[in-house]
This record gives C-alpha cells, sequence and structure tokens, in this order.
C-alpha cells in the first residue's frame, strides 16, 4: 500500500478532508466521513445554453464558449446553477479523466457515462451505417468535417477499442486512405451508444 493511500485510509475516518488533486489527464477527488462542507458535482454535456448563477444576475451561453464535443463536470461546495447537481457520498473517492467519471466507489458509473462525444458518435453511426469499411477521406466526407478535425477523433476511439484500422491498409492510421470498421464484438454496444 503506498503512502498516499495510507495517509487517506487514515484521514477517511479521524480528519476532515476534502481533497482535489491532477496529474496528467487524471483528477481525484475524495470527501471524507467528517467533512463539513458537502461536495456537489454537475455534469455539463452538450447541447449546450445558457446557464445562470444563483447568487448573480448573470448569465453564461455555453453555447459560446464550448465545442459540441466538449464535455465534463463542474464540481463545487456549493449549487452554482438550478441544474440538477449531485451530492458527493461521505466517503467517496471520484477519478475523473479527460473530463469523464471513470470511477468511483460509492457510485454505479456505467449507465451515467456513455463516454462518447457527439463527434465519435456521428463517426460510429457512419460506420455502422456502411456495409464495408470506411476511409478517413470518406468519414470526412460524409460528415461533412475537415479530415484534420476528425484525425483526433478516429485516434480516440481506435484507443478506446470501437474501432479498427483494416490490416490490409498499407497507409499510416492518419492517412486520407486509412480505411477503418467497428470492433465486431463492441457493435451491440456501438449500437446501443448511437441511438
Amino acid at each position: 500500500m503506498s503512502g498516499l493511500q495510507k495517509s487517506l485510509r487514515k484521514s477517511m475516518n479521524t480528519e476532515v478532508l476534502i481533497a482535489y488533486f491532477r496529474t496528467g489527464s487524471f483528477c481525484f477527488v475524495i470527501m471524507t466521513k467528517r467533512a463539513i462542507r458537502d461536495f456537489v458535482l454537475f455534469n455539463e454535456n452538450p447541447p449546450y445554453g445558457k446557464i445562470r448563477l444563483l447568487d448573480e444576475d448573470w448569465q453564461v451561453d455555453l453555447a459560446e464558449e464550448k465545442r459540441p464535443e466538449q464535455t465534463g463536470y463542474i464540481i463545487a461546495t456549493r449549487k452554482l446553477t438550478d441544474e440538477p447537481w449531485e451530492k458527493f457520498k461521505f466517503g467517496e473517492l471520484i477519478v475523473f479523466k479527460d473530463g469523464k467519471m471513470i470511477y468511483s466507489n460509492s457510485r454505479d458509473i456505467s449507465e451515467t457515462e456513455d463516454h462518447l462525444t457527439i463527434q465519435e458518435k456521428e463517426i460510429l453511426k457512419t460506420l455502422r451505417n456502411s456495409p464495408h469499411r470506411l476511409s478517413l477521406k470518406e468519414i470526412a466526407e460524409t460528415l461533412e468535417y475537415p479530415i484534420k478535425e476528425i484525425k483526433s477523433t478516429i485516434h480516440s476511439l481506435l484507443c478506446k477499442g470501437y474501432i479498427h484500422q483494416d490490416s490490409r491498409d498499407s497507409v499510416n492510421w492518419n492517412h486520407k486512405n486509412a480505411t477503418f470498421y467497428t470492433e465486431p464484438s463492441k457493435r451491440k454496444e456501438i449500437d446501443r451508444l448511437i441511438k
């Protein structure tokens, strides 16, 4: 057991602790049983609209501030807006990666996170609707996105294991002629996610 784990385990029962720390693309948030103030969180997803802060006569149009594929959580010590904020449970540890909740020791995250951006879903839908593999160029043309813009999304889907590059290709994954298909073992999950 690491020193951090020992310290956190000890503080869970004896001390007031609300901690937020970040390393690389991971963010860890923990609240002990004896915390005086609550932590609350809100999952912000597109489509974005205007939000109004509770204690101010001020509003923000998130559609102007965020790209459609951006998602994430807002964490605070009290509700900031009228949206449905959730309280942290006492003793809860939540781990976020790239704006997505990937672990909680107190809640089932399998139904709360589909972990795909709008653009990822569009690409998966395009591939699922095609009777054959599609090239990066064909995907970009079908969705009317510049190739440059969807390369990172293709890479993300490759890393997540939802798509594969065809083994017959003689080019790298980021070449316009690289071809892709959906992972056969994940097609039921993909179909559920793109509905």
